[in-house]
C-alpha cells in the first residue's frame, strides 16, 4: 500500500461499508461480485498476486504507523459490522475509528452525498443507479418488492444526523 512506500506521510482513509479482507477467501462476504472476483482469481495469476499483496486492509493498517481509517457502516448490517469490527480488532491503538450509522443498509455513503430530507430525491437517485447499472448484481436486491422503499425510508430516518461528506473529510482523524 502507498503508506508503506512513502513513509512519513499520513494517510487518512474514509471507508463506507467496506469489505476489508478480500484474500484469503472471506466467507463473511456474500456478494455476487466477490464470488465473481474469486472465480477470476482461479484463471488469472496476476490478479491472485495482487490480492495476496493488497487484498487484506488489516495487513496494511498493522504495517503502517501513518495510516488511519474511519470505517462507516450500517450497525444493523451484520456483514458490514463484522468486517468493521474485524479491522478494528486486528489493529492497535486508534488506527481504526468505527463510525456506525443506525441503519441496516450497505449504502452508507448515500447520506453523505445526497439530501436525505427529500424522499423523492432519494428514490430518484437510487432508481437512477439501478437504471445505469442494470447488470450490477450487488444492487439487484433493491429491485425486489418493497426493498427500494425500505431503503428510502431508512435513509430518510437518519436525516436529522445531517451527514455531509465535506464535514466528514474536514474532521481530523
Amino acid at each position: 500500500m502507498l503508506s508503506q512506500r512513502i513513509p512519513g506521510i499520513r494517510f487518512d482513509v474514509y471507508s463506507f461499508s467496506a469489505q476489508v479482507s478480500l484474500w484469503p477467501y472471506n466467507s463473511r462476504i456474500r456478494l455476487p461480485s466477490y464470488e465473481q472476483l474469486i472465480q477470476c482469481v482461479r484463471t488469472d495469476p496476476a490478479l491472485e498476486n495482487d490480492l495476496v499483496n493488497f487484498g487484506n486492509l488489516s495487513t496494511a493498517v498493522r504495517n503502517s504507523n501513518d495510516f488511519k481509517v474511519l470505517m462507516t457502516y450500517g450497525q444493523h448490517n451484520r456483514r458490514d459490522k463484522e468486517e468493521a469490527e474485524y479491522l478494528k480488532a486486528d489493529s492497535e491503538g486508534d488506527k481504526v475509528v468505527l463510525n456506525p450509522l443506525p441503519i441496516r443498509n450497505h449504502t452508507t455513503i448515500v447520506p453523505y452525498v445526497l439530501d436525505c430530507n427529500d424522499k423523492n430525491s432519494l428514490r430518484s437517485a437510487l432508481l437512477s443507479t439501478l437504471e445505469r447499472n442494470p447488470e450490477e448484481s450487488d444492487i439487484m436486491d433493491l429491485k425486489k418488492k418493497d426493498k427500494l422503499e425500505r431503503e428510502v425510508d431508512a435513509l430518510y430516518g437518519i436525516r436529522d444526523m445531517k451527514l455531509n461528506l465535506l464535514n466528514l473529510i474536514s474532521r481530523q482523524l
